[in-house]
């Protein structure tokens, strides 16, 4: 906080970063690669790019509703914490190959098969073959931000960027436990290769910024981005998947009326009533699509800033929110949306 209150060096800092991120190739490339669904024609169709304007602004609404909770302790830096979480969410997925995650294990098979084929394990270097074996749309694009396009950004925004602070090889070494990553999957081994955050040739920079923080846990600020980046692919997939037919507004019906009946769920139980929704959608369903967007969201942010408010100091030593202090409804609907894409919109 001491550093982006520092005029002098923050302000012209974040917001050249924002003028650099904004000129860059690769981000106008996103407009050529998508997440779920195939490029079409159509003028009103997402790509990675309209998805990251998406993430833009709602992490831009995050990180306001927690400046507004501890206006005390933050409103000096508001603005600087806002440009830097926008540009932060514009160069989220500059490094993520078309269709995300699929895309990202085809990728690391290829790369695996290709070694194995060509001999190539006496002729790397200790981690070298881990590293091409654990490729990771998000260390790519530290990658690509920092040593092959030399952007020379502020370390804070380079953090914005790493969800996982750690090699490969730390990772494996067990050098990210306990240190505010919660993500840790049964199969570690494999969670560890599809997750990496940061390669060998971005190690120097990930030792600088840690020296400079004192912490090897992520930043606070790249938590935000990764909250706003799952809201925005759970509520845009879900308009996707009801353009291309996918799901009809009655699969939409019977999906609100079962979260407002649940018992945890009491303050949906009006907001996504059957009855208050079906009337929506009579007027189109766009408004309907609108309508669930907007009071979803809404909760969502509010149960995570109430979550980070409640203990500021652990937010930004961890990178971790204190979800025992704040409702979680908010947060379960989004957990939800989820699951029901799974089995409705990704399987198709």
């Amino acid at each position: 906080l001491a550093t982006l209150a520092d005029d002098s060096a923050s302000d012209f800092g974040l917001e050249s970063d924002y003028y650099k991120v904004s000129m860059m190739s690769p981000l106008r490339r996103l407009q050529q690669k998508t997440q779920v669904f195939p490029l079409d024609v159509k003028a009103s169709s997402r790509s990675r790019l309209t998805h990251s304007l998406e993430v833009q602004a709602y992490a831009r609404l995050i990180a306001s509703a927690i400046i507004k909770k501890c206006e005390d302790k933050l409103s000096s830096v508001r603005a600087h914490i806002l440009r830097c979480v926008e540009t932060g969410a514009l160069i989220h997925d500059l490094g993520n190959p078309p269709f995300g995650h699929f895309g990202e294990v085809v990728i690391r098979s290829w790369l695996g098969e290709l070694i194995e084929a060509h001999g190539l394990n006496c002729e790397l270097r200790d981690g070298e073959k881990e590293d091409l074996c654990a490729f990771n749309g998000n260390a790519q694009g530290l990658r690509l931000l920092h040593t092959i396009h030399s952007l020379n950004l502020s370390y804070t925004q380079y953090l914005t960027t790493i969800k996982i602070p750690f090699t490969i090889a730390e990772l494996l070494r067990g050098k990210g436990e306990g240190a505010g990553i919660s993500a840790y999957h049964s199969d570690f081994y494999s969670w560890a290769y599809a997750h990496a955050g940061v390669y060998l040739t971005e190690k120097n920079l990930l030792d600088a910024m840690r020296e400079v923080r004192g912490t090897v846990n992520r930043h606070p600020f790249a938590s935000i981005i990764e909250w706003a980046d799952d809201l925005a692919y759970v509520l845009a997939d879900l308009e996707d998947a009801v353009e291309r037919g996918l799901v009809d507004r009655y699969d939409i019906l019977h999906m609100c009326d079962k979260l407002s009946r649940m018992s945890e769920m009491t303050r949906f139980e009006n907001i996504l009533n059957h009855q208050v929704v079906a009337d929506i959608f009579i007027q189109s369903p766009s408004t309907a699509l609108f309508y669930l967007r907007d009071v979803i969201s809404k909760a969502y942010i509010q149960d995570l800033s109430s979550a980070v408010a409640s203990n500021l100091e652990q937010f930004f030593k961890t990178g971790e929110p204190d979800y025992s202090k704040a409702g979680g409804e908010g947060l379960t609907v989004v957990k939800l949306l989820q699951d029901y894409e799974r089995k409705m919109v990704y399987v198709n």
